[in-house]
């Protein structure tokens, strides 16, 4: 059985019409203005389905019914697997998912509470505590360590990866080589390749450069996944008034043309290959030249998106929750609280890339994504909203009446007993303590809880254990992809 965070409510603010012009003004970019690419394999696809590919330092102009073709092709639905069953999750439609953090390069030592840059120690003990986390539904590779060589990085991550957690995995590549080495290690995990393929134990994310531009490296990740119907998460990051357009309507059109044509370009690889539409727009603070990544802005993006995602009925995903704050502090919960509920109320179907992140996306924490892991949890309870059922009015008009007059509390009911956890979110590490308890304590908040939680779970759980020999066969891959 998939696993089940949530439903997105679908915040609108825009008609059909105002969708309909956007989408107008995308194909218009790619059909007038193209886009900027010199991977051959892909010129030479594009050029075959009748695109314009005779423009100067690799300008393609790509016609409007080639992209909504891409766009008829593209499946609304599709399963990320966990080498768990029980972890799969169904992406699609107004359901609602979460990963964990993506790709941050240093950390705040538990114990220490030093900064420092991260190692491949925290990288195993982050997935294992993600793994153990009910709020963290997939397992993106948290941190990139200090302590590794640069080749075959992704491929000596993915073994942490896999060792410690039976979730669906995440993660990027430099090459359609190392794409099959993750393929090779996992079907060393689970004993079959044919499985690691159809229930999609892995995805890729694939991260373009704006404005309309489309590395070798990327689209050499992009061709490989499609080829084998791997799930990818086509992105791209633009900045208002960088790297895109200061208006915000502007950067939308250009970010939706980018990911249109990715999209494009995997349906032509392979028709009917999963895609995310993923993205992280922001804008730069003109008083200082710095990316803001907790903006309201963020918000706005992000309601306006998935209304398109709807419209197009290809699933979303978002990177929310994350904040400009160095600190575990009141603005990194507000930058975090207020994007994550706007993302997950507007209906992504998956928030990635941020659980336990603060800086920019460059620092993460264990107790960090122990908190963020209840932040979600407290998401989740807001998405499944209120039980208005029949069932439900009539036993509660039952009991008012009951109780009504008696001079008794409904805590006494066994109305109350049998449907309190269902109606009311339980924390498990915020402080809801009285004052004096609080003054009293060593545990002075949600911060010395979530490490003390961290630690415990560091100390407990056990992932799910590889077969016989996997260890030494994903070894092997890793020693090849390190010395190539």
């Amino acid at each position: 059985m998939a696993r089940y965070f949530g439903r997105g409510r679908g915040l609108e603010y825009l008609t059909q019409e105002d969708i309909k012009n956007w989408h107008h003004h995308s194909l218009s970019l790619l059909e007038n203005v193209g886009v900027k690419i010199t991977y051959e394999p892909a010129l030479k696809l594009l050029e075959d389905s009748g695109c314009d590919v005779s423009g100067k330092e690799g300008i393609v102009r790509v016609p409007q019914h080639v992209v909504e073709t891409a766009l008829g092709l593209t499946p609304s639905r599709f399963v990320m697997g966990g080498r768990d069953p029980r972890e799969d999750i169904i992406v699609g439609g107004n359901d609602v998912h979460t990963t964990g953090s993506g790709n941050c390069v240093r950390v705040i030592d538990l114990w220490s509470g030093e900064q420092r840059p991260g190692t491949y120690k925290d990288l195993e003990e982050m997935v294992l505590l993600q793994d153990a986390l009910d709020h963290l539904e997939m397992c993106q590779n948290p941190i990139t360590p200090s302590d590794l060589p640069k080749t075959g990085l992704y491929i000596k991550v993915f073994e942490a990866m896999i060792k410690n957690t039976g979730k669906h995995l995440i993660n990027q590549a430099e090459s359609g080589a190392e794409v099959r080495d993750h393929v090779d290690m996992l079907e060393a995990a689970v004993g079959s390749r044919d499985e690691v393929l159809k229930r999609n134990l892995v995805s890729f994310v694939c991260c373009f450069k704006s404005p309309l531009s489309y590395g070798d490296t990327n689209c050499d990740v992009l061709f490989e996944c499609a080829r084998l119907g791997l799930p990818l998460l086509i992105e791209t990051d633009p900045i208002s008034g960088a790297t895109a357009p200061v208006t915000l309507a502007g950067l939308l059109i250009q970010q939706n043309a980018e990911l249109l044509f990715a999209n494009t370009l995997v349906q032509l690889v392979n028709p009917g290959s999963p895609v995310l539409y993923t993205h992280a727009p922001t804008v730069m603070d003109m008083r200082t030249g710095d990316v803001s990544e907790g903006c309201p802005e963020r918000c706005l993006y992000y309601i306006y998106c998935a209304q398109m995602c709807r419209f197009y009925d290809i699933p979303s995903c978002a990177v929310a929750g994350v904040t400009d704050s160095k600190q575990n502090d009141l603005q990194s919960g507000l930058e975090k609280a207020a994007t994550v509920m706007t993302t997950a109320l507007a209906g992504y179907n998956l928030i990635y890339s941020s659980a336990g992140t603060i800086n920019s996306v460059l620092t993460t924490s264990l107790e960090g994504i122990v908190v963020d892991d209840e932040l979600y949890s407290y998401v989740s309870r807001v998405l499944k909203g209120i039980d208005f059922s029949v069932e439900t009015v009539m036993s509660s008009m039952d009991i008012i009446k009951k109780v009504a007059h008696s001079g008794k509390s409904f805590l006494t009911e066994r109305h109350t007993k049998e449907n309190l956890l269902k109606e009311h979110w339980m924390s498990s590490i915020m402080d809801r303590r009285p004052y004096e308890v609080f003054d009293s304590s060593d545990n002075k908040g949600i911060l010395d809880s979530a490490r003390d939680k961290a630690k415990k779970i560091l100390e407990e759980h056990k992932p799910l254990p590889l077969p016989p020999d996997a260890e030494k066969k994903i070894a092997e891959v890793v020693n090849r992809a390190q010395s190539s």
